[in-house]
């Protein structure tokens, strides 16, 4: 179950995502393959957050819980 909602999650997130930032890239003047690109890595890195891979390497990112005292 939790590697079909991984699959779930990038397969929706990649290319909603990768659409947002070529829209984006319209006003600017830029290509929109720059946007399709870097929207497509935010998808990526959102996909695997929402979808439950191992957090792990979001730990590396964010730091360990602060511990409670008591």
């Amino acid at each position: 179950m939790k590697r079909i909602r991984l699959i779930l999650y990038v397969a929706i997130m990649v290319p909603a995502f990768a659409m947002l930032g070529a829209f984006a890239t319209l006003d600017t003047g830029a290509h929109p393959l720059y946007g399709l690109i870097v929207g497509a890595g935010i998808g990526v890195f959102f996909g695997l957050l929402f979808g439950g891979a191992k957090r792990r390497w979001v730990d590396a990112i964010y730091g360990p819980e602060p511990e409670e005292t008591q």
